[in-house]
């Protein structure tokens, strides 16, 4: 998507640079133009960063070692959690899902996997895509289900950036195109075979 959104802004050249998830969702300023980090469009995080036009849908994926069945929310609230800090799964978590033990909260979503491969917690929350790319990595974890949250990412700017009008008509141009819709089935054909837990 970045380098369809470089192409048709004439950007002849795409530098990646790392920043922290926690650090960006709080408004520090990033070394970049613009970041595309998964990062859901949330009423909060607008009080501190500029968000683009929403360029993708994502559900809250639940991510466990093979064999532990969930089969809807009762089994899932039994579980104990381990989830990335400052994250929509985070706040869904607290706020709707409400597990019988507190989540353990990671830095990031790497953390939480390693906790949970390690049996220190027994699922974890996150963002679909990113669940089932940690299922692919690592053969004895899998997804076994989704909460529907219908959240938009949107590409994160500094506050009051010149260059958030810009980036949103690009990329409402990449949705009007069916750019985005290709790139979604490409990238992410086994987000609507996982079924739902509630």
């Amino acid at each position: 998507m970045v380098d369809e959104i470089a192409d048709r802004l004439g950007v002849e050249r795409v530098e990646w640079v790392g920043f922290p998830f926690t650090k960006l969702v709080a408004g520090s300023r990033c070394p970049c133009d613009f970041a595309v980090n998964g990062v859901s469009i949330l009423p909060d995080r607008r009080q501190r960063v500029d968000f683009s036009s929403p360029y993708f849908t994502a559900n809250q994926g639940v991510l466990v070692r093979k064999g532990t069945t969930v089969t809807g929310v009762a089994d899932a609230r039994r579980l104990r959690f381990g989830v990335q800090e400052a994250t929509s799964g985070a706040a869904y978590l607290e706020r709707i899902l409400k597990p019988m033990e507190p989540p353990r909260t990671f830095g990031s979503t790497t953390a939480a996997f390693t906790a949970l491969r390690a049996g220190q917690v027994e699922a974890v929350m996150s963002d679909v895509p990113i669940v089932v790319d940690a299922a692919a990595k690592y053969p004895g974890l899998a997804v076994v289900g989704q909460f529907k949250t219908d959240e938009q990412y949107g590409a994160v700017l500094a506050k009051g950036s010149p260059n958030t009008r810009a980036l949103s008509e690009v990329i409402d141009q990449l949705r009007d195109d069916g750019v985005l819709d290709q790139l979604f089935q490409k990238y992410f054909p086994e987000q609507v075979d996982i079924p739902s837990l509630g």
